[in-house]
C-alpha cells in the first residue's frame, strides 16, 4: 500500500524535489515529536532510575539520534522496560529508515522517467524478487547495505512489497478493480493462516 501511495505522490508532485520535500515533512516532524515525548514524558514516568540519574545518563539523550534515521540507534532507554522481553520504547522506529530509503528509490525512479517504462519497473521487481528468494535462507544475515547501514535481507523483503505497490500504481489502468476479486484475495489470505509453517 505504501508503494502505491508514494508512487501516486511522486506523480502528483510538481517536481522531484517537491516530492522529496513532502516525504521529509511527512516523516521528520512526527518522528521528532515521538522521540521528544518518549524521552521527556514517557521515560521519566516509567523509568526505574531516579530522575536525576535518568536525565544525566548519556543513553537517554542518545535515543534522540534516531531522528537522523541512518544508521538506526537501538531504542533502549535507561531504566525503561528493562524487565520486559523487549526493552524498547517504540519497537517500530527501526522500519522508518527502510521506508525512507524506498522514498528515495521512488524519487530516483520517477526522476529517471521509469514510471513511463513499465517493462523496466517490472524487470526491476523480478530482480528484487529473485534476489529475495536467493537471500531468504540467510534471513538472519547481518550483511548491510553500504552507506545506509540497512540489513540487506530486510531491505529486499520490504522492498519486494513496496516495489509491487509502486508497480500496481504505474499499471493501474491495466489492473481490474472488481469486488469479487478483492473477496477472493481476502479469502485466500485468510486461508494462509491455516497453512502450517514449514
Amino acid at each position: 500500500l505504501s508503494g502505491y501511495l508514494i508512487a501516486q505522490s511522486a506523480e502528483g508532485s510538481s517536481s522531484t524535489l517537491n516530492f522529496l520535500w513532502k516525504r521529509v515533512v511527512r516523516i521528520l516532524p512526527g518522528l521528532a515529536v515521538v522521540l521528544l515525548v518518549s524521552v521527556l514524558v514517557i521515560g521519566p514516568i516509567v523509568t526505574t532510575l531516579p530522575l536525576r540519574t535518568y536525565f544525566s545518563h548519556p543513553e537517554t539523550w542518545r535515543y534522540l539520534l534516531n531522528l537522523k534515521l541512518f544508521p538506526y540507534v537501538p531504542e533502549s532507554v535507561p531504566g525503561v522496560f528493562e524487565s520486559q522481553p523487549s526493552p524498547h520504547l517504540n519497537g517500530s522506529l527501526w522500519t522508518l529508515a527502510y521506508e525512507f530509503t524506498f522514498y528515495l528509490a521512488t524519487w530516483a525512479a520517477f526522476g529517471l522517467g521509469l514510471f513511463r517504462r513499465r517493462s523496466v519497473l517490472l524487470a526491476g521487481w523480478l530482480l528484487v524478487w529473485l534476489s529475495a528468494l536467493y537471500w531468504y535462507p540467510h534471513a538472519e544475515s547481518q550483511i548491510r547495505v553500504p552507506l545506509l547501514h540497512l540489513r540487506a535481507t530486510v531491505a529486499l523483503n520490504f522492498g519486494l512489497y513496496f516495489w509491487a505497490g509502486m508497480l500496481a500504481y504505474v499499471c493501474r489502468d491495466r489492473l481490474p478493480y472488481r469486488w469479487w476479486l478483492a473477496l477472493v484475495a481476502a479469502v485466500l489470505w485468510l486461508g494462509l493462516f491455516q497453512v502450517p509453517a514449514v
